[in-house]
């Protein structure tokens, strides 16, 4: 009987350690769960602090971004240091021209975030230009005259990253002689009959014969009055000159190979009858006229003529030319060199549909010195 008495006291015993030695084992995994669904908790809650912080710097540097943008597109652009926004942070934007990219920071707490944006100017010919030699009407040319559409560059060199343009535009009818050759595009210039590829015949409703629709500008504009002159120009570097003369048989002299006019030069009157302007000398531009003569002359980057109804652009000349024209002492020799790198970065005139007009075309971003997000296109 006292034998059976002790076997139960152990036995409760051992039930007594084994229970209590689950509750601590219990305990122990409780606590350790506990701890450790708290300190990811604190990781959490870090991790969350961090992605917005993370967000607002970001949205900084797109607000410097956009400031630096506005400035460029107004030609009104400063360098933006340390700005801040709110109680955010702050942001930083910078553009360089020579890349047209802008640089932008922003930086909330210890997170800086850095936008790069590629800029397209998004430049422009004027819209009235549909070749190297534009016509509203008829085209008269002769007496040694090369008109190339092949792109060049500003100095009068070829460029071959670009494919050029149209060498000869008109609506109603060209005649040449053999001294006078047209290229365009990949094409060289050669004498008569022409590539059809380098001519651009234009269509009856594309009738930009108005000093405004060549330049892109409202008919009811009346910015370019402020150009306007009852005085034959002078001179003319890089800016707009509008000659308003119903005159006829005047002489132009635009400049020598080594100090060329530049810029728009217009010679019209209100009815489009300023006629026999002759043109001599060297230009890099865009020349707009009524009707005009090409003589001893050389236009880097395009010639408009907007007479509706005789030979819009000839050649021929109302007295000799000048000697110091580049093209040899008296010759009579002329040439128009398409430029989209001149014609693209005309004078600007308020209004006019040439003007650029920067957007950003794409933009990368990256955090603390490491790249985080892709380069993304924006349409």
């Amino acid at each position: 009987m006292k034998k059976t008495k002790k076997q139960k006291t152990k036995r409760l015993g051992n039930e007594k350690g084994i229970a209590l030695l689950w509750a601590y084992t219990v305990a122990v995994f409780s606590f350790t769960v506990l701890t450790g669904l708290h300190q990811l908790s604190i990781t959490d809650l870090k991790n969350n602090a961090v992605e917005t912080q993370r967000v607002q710097a970001l949205y900084l540097a797109e607000a410097g971004i956009d400031k630096v943008l506005t400035g460029v597109r107004n030609d009104s652009y400063t360098p933006i240091s340390n700005q801040a926004l709110g109680t955010f942070g702050t942001y930083s934007a910078t553009y360089a021209s020579s890349s047209n990219l802008i640089t932008a920071t922003g930086k909330v707490g210890n997170v800086t975030v850095k936008v790069t944006a590629q800029v397209d100017l998004g430049k422009t010919m004027p819209p009235g230009v549909k070749g190297a030699v534009t016509a509203q009407y008829n085209l008269n040319i002769a007496s040694d005259l090369t008109i190339d559409g092949r792109d060049h560059l500003a100095s009068g060199a070829l460029n071959g990253q670009n494919a050029g343009y149209y060498g000869i535009a008109y609506l109603n009818q060209v005649s040449s002689d053999n001294t006078v050759k047209v290229g365009g595009f990949s094409e060289s210039p050669t004498v008569s009959p022409f590539n059809p590829a380098v001519v651009n015949d234009l269509d009856t409703n594309d009738d930009n014969i108005s000093v405004n629709a060549v330049l892109g500008l409202a008919e009811e504009s009346t910015v370019l009055d402020q150009y306007k002159s009852l005085n034959a120009p002078t001179d003319l570097s890089n800016s707009v000159y509008y000659y308003e003369t119903t005159g006829t048989s005047e002489t132009i002299v635009m400049g020598t190979q080594q100090n060329p006019w530049s810029g728009i030069l217009i010679i019209s009157d209100p009815n489009n009858n300023a006629s026999d302007i002759e043109l001599q000398g060297y230009m890099k531009g865009l020349v707009i006229v009524d009707n005009a003569k090409l003589n001893g002359v050389t236009i880097v980057g395009a010639i408009v003529g907007m007479s509706p109804s005789e030979s819009a652009i000839r050649t021929g000349a109302n007295q000799q030319p000048n000697p110091e024209d580049g093209l040899g002492g008296g010759a009579t020799a002329s040439q128009v060199l398409f430029s989209e790198a001149v014609l693209k970065n005309l004078p600007e005139i308020t209004g006019a549909s040439y003007v650029p007009k920067p957007t950003v075309k794409s933009w990368a971003s990256s955090e603390n010195g490491s790249n985080r997000l892709k380069k993304t296109v924006v349409s």
